[in-house]
């Protein structure tokens, strides 16, 4: 049966966060048999969207290997699909981290790829770990971020205004939802 195109990235979601290696693996071969551009990006999309966090950083490595399957432009698809992930947000922080000379070499030239990954990766940090570990990225790296620099900067004053916000709010928050019966399980460290 056809998936209407309305929920097709809902159902593909769904089923690779439900599933496992076979699931991921039936809609990786759907990906390489399409010629449908909009099929493709949805796909690439969905694929991050797995659990599995073996699957996720295998994703990432393919992303980023000539010959893979993934078009060289799409790497940024694949990266941020992974980020966006819960459970794939670290493993994007650090495959960055990691990975950074590699990535700088693989999109040589591409502002907005490397930025863009700094600013996804880091989006959601609000802990003071996560400020010391993009403190130190940035000491790391201070000769190699080229343009990239200045997201770096504004990804860190972010973490410093997420970590003061949290300070400022997580306890009223927090009292707020155990008054209304909810978990409390929105602090990260």
């Amino acid at each position: 049966r056809m998936i209407s195109p309305n929920v097709k990235s809902t159902v593909y979601c769904t089923a690779i966060r439900a599933g496992g290696e076979k699931e991921w693996n039936f809609l990786w071969g759907k990906y390489l048999d399409s010629n449908v551009a909009a099929e493709k990006v949805t796909i690439l999309i969905s694929l991050g969207c797995s659990k599995e966090s073996w699957i996720l950083s295998r994703y990432l490595d393919m992303a980023f290997t000539a010959g893979s399957g993934i078009r060289k432009q799409d790497g940024n698809r694949v990266f941020h699909a992974v980020a966006k992930n819960d459970i794939g947000r670290y493993l994007a922080w650090n495959y960055l981290r990691d990975q950074w000379q590699k990535l700088n070499e693989y999109h040589v030239g591409s502002f907005s790829g490397l930025s863009g990954y700094v600013k996804i990766a880091t989006a959601k940090f609000n802990t003071a770990l996560e400020l010391q570990e993009l403190e130190e990225f940035q000491a790391k790296h201070s000769g190699k971020l080229g343009r990239s620099k200045r997201v770096v900067e504004q990804s860190i004053e972010r973490t410093k205004n997420n970590i003061a916000w949290m300070d400022a709010n997580y306890e009223i928050i927090e009292e707020w939802l155990t008054k209304k019966g909810y978990g409390t399980t929105i602090r990260n460290s």
